[in-house]
């Protein structure tokens, strides 16, 4: 085991009879620790113990390590020593005391890699390596997933199998730090107060799928530290990954998210009775009420580390119900029959809004269908909704698609032709009435209609008397030339003020009617 000269650099310095007044470099890999002296060659790779008088000998001397006794500052400021691996120190013990404990330390780091070789061969649990690694880093261990969940640990207020706080969860991912942590091969400290963390990312197959955290012994150990901390993970990989189950833990086998992939992406033409026999797999029956939602996160470089956290918490939170992912989107299927008396009770877009502003993401939520066939749609839905509701009310979180039903209807109403065409004509034709008269008949036709016909709420809407609203309404008839008794012919007048409410000819919410 070849080991950094700055574990012993530091291994020295937490002891009271050793002062390390300098230290340069720390880099270099050694295998033994010896006395110099003068009779002998300096070979790469090695330890020596020097005086300060002898330094001269070590000069040029890159591939090897040195502890320089009765060392001064102004020697070791000296620009001659600038590539040089060394640690000058003050102490009172003898050349051959220190030899012996930096032997001792050699030996205690060999008995400690035998150990956790051992625990391989001998396939030792996780909590057991973990326990292991504490003999020579004194520090806490915890091994979380990619779900946030708590694997192992050895400290002994964490459940084995818990999962990290919502709220904690959350600040990581808002961290701008943590992301992209995920993709880090090599050990790396993370900040976080009150104090730093030692990681190491575990991939499975190229993926994420856990980190192992440590808390280093002192603020300034981190980087001596981390090649043990490093050298320990490699163990508890090994450990991790013999004993992981690679499935994903779901209640419905992955053949079933398979079929769901295939529709939703119409990879493959799927019979009826194919998608029928996937969710009759489950238990789901295509006369029961389903909700399909999908997800968003706002910010891109977050998405490989929240998607997974939020695809395990949506089916624990909501056992009848299925995460995958899909377009880099998340699709949450929901069986709303089968849920349970507390999740009804607690509501689907409460539950929604709540965890969705914490993680920041976006959700389109479709209307509820019953026919396994319509999935494909009730995705176009929720995709339809994610673009409508993200324009018209980004404060928002969650968008239904039942809210821009109408929005979408007006956008695709036209067709090959211009917006004008396909408007009621005797509307038009009392707009431009109220253009060239500055009349207000197309405001009062809207508050009449928007008001359910009644003229008692309309007229008080637009602050005229009865006798003018009823008088204003024949106006109307005459100009436009509308029959309000035709369904028809009043369904046209609302899609025509939708439309262009759309196309902003007017501002419906306002009552603004803007001249033409």
């Amino acid at each position: 085991m070849l080991i950094p000269a700055s574990v012993v650099y530091f291994s020295l310095s937490k002891r009271s009879d050793i002062e390390i007044i300098a230290i340069s470099n720390g880099n270099t890999r050694i295998r033994s620790v010896r006395m110099y002296s003068e009779e002998d060659e300096i070979e790469a790779g090695n330890m020596y113990i020097i005086d300060s008088a002898e330094l001269r000998y070590a000069l040029g001397k890159a591939q090897s390590a040195f502890l320089v006794c009765n060392a001064s500052d102004q020697l070791t400021q000296s620009s001659l020593l600038s590539s040089l691996d060394a640690a000058f120190v003050a102490t009172d013990l003898s050349k051959t005391k220190l030899l012996n404990i930096i032997v001792d330390l050699f030996t205690e780091l060999s008995e400690w890699d035998a150990l956790l070789k051992d625990a391989i061969i001998d396939k030792f649990s996780l909590l057991d390596v973990l326990h292991i690694g504490q003999k020579i880093i004194n520090s806490e261990f915890w091994l979380v997933n990619n779900v946030y969940e708590i694997v192992e640990s050895t400290s002994s207020n964490r459940i084995r199998g818990s999962e990290l706080r919502i709220n904690a969860v959350s600040a990581l991912l808002h961290d701008e730090r943590f992301i992209g942590a995920d993709t880090h091969i090599e050990a790396y400290v993370y900040p976080s107060p009150p104090h730093n963390l030692l990681c190491k990312n575990i991939f499975l197959n190229g993926l994420y799928s856990a980190r192992i955290f440590a808390v280093p012994s002192t603020p300034e150990s981190g980087l001596s530290e981390m090649f043990l901390f490093e050298h320990l993970c490699k163990y508890i990989s090994m450990i991790y990954l013999q004993q992981i189950d690679p499935t994903r833990g779901i209640s419905a086998n992955e053949s079933f998210y398979e079929v769901l992939r295939a529709i939703l992406l119409k990879k493959e033409e799927l019979s009826p009775s194919e998608i029928r026999e996937a969710f009759e797999s489950i238990k789901w029956r295509r006369d029961q009420e389903h909700t399909l939602v999908t997800i968003e996160v706002k910010d891109d470089r977050r998405y490989e580390t929240t998607v997974p956290y939020l695809s395990r918490q949506l089916e624990a939170d909501w056992r009848y119900s299925h995460a995958l992912e899909v377009e880099n989107r998340l699709v949450w299927i929901v069986n709303t029959v089968l849920s349970s008396r507390e999740e009804r009770e607690y509501g689907l877009m409460d539950y929604l809004a709540n965890l969705l502003q914490k993680l920041g993401c976006y959700a389109g939520v479709s209307l509820e269908f019953l026919d396994f066939d319509q999935l494909y749609y009730s995705y176009s839905q929720s995709k339809l909704a994610l673009v409508y509701g993200r324009n018209k009310s980004p404060h928002l979180h969650y968008f239904l698609f039942g809210d821009y039903v109408l929005d979408y209807v007006i956008d695709n109403i036209n067709g090959a032709l211009p917006n004008e065409a396909v408007w009621h004509k005797g509307l038009l034709r009392i707009m431009e009435h109220d253009r060239v008269n500055n009349s207000e008949f197309t405001k009062t036709l809207f508050a009449y209609m928007r008001n359910n016909f009644s003229v008692t709420a309309a007229m008080e809407a637009v602050y005229i008397h009865r006798t003018t609203f009823l008088r204003r309404l024949e106006r109307i008839r005459e100009i436009g030339g509308i029959d309000m008794n035709n369904p028809d012919e009043v369904l046209h007048i609302a899609l025509s003020f939708k439309s262009m409410d759309r196309h902003g000819i007017i501002n419906a919410s306002q009552g603004v009617f803007l001249p033409r």
